[in-house]
């Protein structure tokens, strides 16, 4: 058997669309919590896969550097663009007029944005919730926003390209966001898309969750460990 072990990136650095994509300072220490513990128990990689993002390159590199240190060389990393997280947030912000209208939590939201003020981060994450669940039934698109549909395509195809066509026994990493990984466990598992997004929302910040796979199949060995993680502090979601 092979193994691909899935982690989400460290926590970023705020709930928008404009800054979202950087790791904060917590999850940069989440991030070196990562590559202690791949560090210490000399994890090596037969291939490393990396998301677009630049939370996904940042906390490769924060691990990577640390397990180096301890004397282990990973492979130059791949870019897959497939291990793009879902564009739920994209959604929220194209349609806001129209989900302000129809959402009481987005209309909270838009008033705080109109007052010129900064939502609170737990509002931001209430409306964002109740426009996902409309937006997996195919209720809401957007001109520019790639469908829940097209998503759940796209995260089928990443995990074909990283298992496929590997060497019997390889170890494969990949770097990515939380909706991905729960694409990705649905796939294997079947899920439905209610189920998959709810995963999503589980999903710890620099967790890992690994799929072991041959010619014969995938199946899922573990899924949002967190054994790196021995600060109850860093233990994050968003």
């Amino acid at each position: 058997m092979s193994t691909l072990v899935l982690v989400r990136h460290g926590k970023a650095s705020s709930f928008s669309p404009h800054d979202y994509d950087r790791l904060s300072p917590p999850g940069l220490l989440q991030s070196q919590a990562l590559g202690r513990f791949f560090g210490a128990r000399e994890a090596r990689f037969d291939h490393v896969w990396v998301g677009p993002r630049l939370r996904h390159r940042q906390t490769l590199e924060a691990a990577a550097g640390i397990v180096a240190a301890h004397g282990v060389i990973w492979p130059a990393p791949s870019a897959l663009d497939d291990l793009d997280e879902h564009h739920g947030l994209q959604l929220v912000f194209a349609l806001l007029p129209r989900l302000a209208a129809e959402e009481p939590t987005v209309a909270q939201v838009a008033a705080t944005l109109m007052r010129g003020e900064k939502p609170e981060h737990d509002e931001i994450l209430l409306a964002y919730r109740a426009v996902t669940r409309r937006w997996i039934t195919g209720e809401l698109e957007a001109d520019g926003v790639e469908s829940w549909a097209a998503f759940r395509a796209r995260a089928a195809r990443a995990l074909a390209t990283m298992t496929e066509g590997v060497g019997r026994g390889a170890s494969v990493v990949a770097f990515t966001s939380g909706g991905a990984i729960a694409a990705m466990v649905g796939a294997v598992l079947g899920l439905d898309d209610r189920r998959v997004l709810d995963l999503s929302w589980a999903l710890h910040n620099g967790s890992l969750t690994t799929i072991v796979f041959s010619p014969q199949g995938l199946a899922l060995e573990s899924f949002n460990a967190t054994p790196h993680l021995d600060d109850p502090r860093l233990v994050t979601s968003v």
